[in-house]
């Protein structure tokens, strides 16, 4: 890194660079020697980058790597990227983060664009389920009295849940029709002025 004048040190991944086998593997002995060898290459202005592949029992982000979870408190940030739980596309990825600096997001939802071959920022998983949400409420909203729709339509529709839905329609602002008891069920439709929504 000297020699090239880097900005950044990759070891991908540590096990396989470190060449620990069996045992090894999860001994807080052998890892610490390793991590010894890391941290003579701290305080000379790169960047150090550890990727570890993650144990398939998952866990916290602070001991899901797998091996010897005495790596954990070496390093000042701690990244593990997976796959969000709920309805999202294949693409997406949630980025959970856990850190000594205060500016680290504990958490971003990205997107991979198969094209370029890049990650795109979302945002959190909220602001995604809302906005998927809003989108297929605003889909099957009728703009007309005479079709509203029932919570039970939309729900059927969309394939969200009640909560979400109900949030949504309140941020759009929706017309609600009915009494809200069984023989007379709230209804909705979206007002549509001047031929835009």
């Amino acid at each position: 890194c000297e020699c090239r004048k880097a900005v950044l040190l990759v070891v991908d991944t540590l096990n396989g660079l470190a060449q620990l086998k069996g045992d090894d593997e999860n001994s807080a002995g052998a890892m610490f020697k390793i991590m010894d060898s890391l941290n003579k290459a701290k305080g000379r202005g790169w960047g150090i980058l550890v990727t570890a592949h993650a144990r398939k029992s998952g866990g916290d982000v602070s001991d899901s790597g797998r091996g010897s979870s005495a790596v954990g408190g070496v390093f000042d940030v701690l990244m593990s990227l997976r796959r969000p739980e709920g309805k999202h596309a294949p693409t997406v990825r949630k980025l959970v983060s856990t850190s000594r600096l205060s500016e680290t997001p504990d958490e971003v939802v990205l997107n991979f664009e198969p094209l370029t071959c890049c990650y795109t920022v979302l945002g959190d998983l909220d602001a995604i389920s809302f906005e998927r949400t809003k989108v297929k409420v605003m889909r099957a909203l009728p703009t007309d009295a005479g079709s509203a729709k029932t919570m039970a339509d939309l729900k059927t529709e969309t394939m969200e849940s009640e909560p979400t839905i109900r949030r949504t329609l309140k941020d759009l602002g929706v017309v609600v029709l009915g009494a809200g008891h069984r023989n007379d069920p709230y209804r909705y439709y979206q007002r549509v002025t001047g031929g835009e929504q």
